[in-house]
């Protein structure tokens, strides 16, 4: 039973996106995600943003190439993951579009207490 899988700095791309989604699906105990430091882009973040992660609770993401095109995306994965406690999306180009969309759901996730997006765009 795995609670907790690091994977970061191991060059996924968004080509290994659906392995990840499917990870999230068949691993329900997974309560802490973390593929920093990849290249998942856009792209990967949508496949993300379609899986199930009722037991996620930290997903770090940082500096994945996502955009304000991902982020919006992410929105979606967000209200499949009511108990997630914090989300790390520093590094990714987001901005003031992407942002907004995942402050539009942040309501799905009650008990988040960090979502850190440092060094992006939001704002400029």
């Amino acid at each position: 039973r795995i609670e907790l899988l690091d994977i970061s700095s191991n060059r996924i791309t968004a080509n290994d996106a659906p392995q990840l989604s499917r990870l999230l699906q068949e691993c329900p105990s997974l309560t802490s995600l973390d593929v920093q430091q990849n290249t998942l882009s856009a792209a990967g973040a949508g496949c993300l943003a379609d899986a199930p992660c009722t037991g996620l609770e930290n997903l770090n993401l940082r500096w994945n190439f996502i955009a304000s095109s991902g982020a919006v995306q992410l929105g979606s994965l967000l209200h499949r993951c009511p108990n997630l406690r914090t989300l790390d999306l520093t590094g990714n180009s987001i901005s003031d579009d992407g942002a907004g969309s995942l402050a539009e759901a942040l309501g799905s996730c009650p008990d988040l207490i960090g979502l850190t997006l440092l060094l992006n765009a939001v704002g400029t």
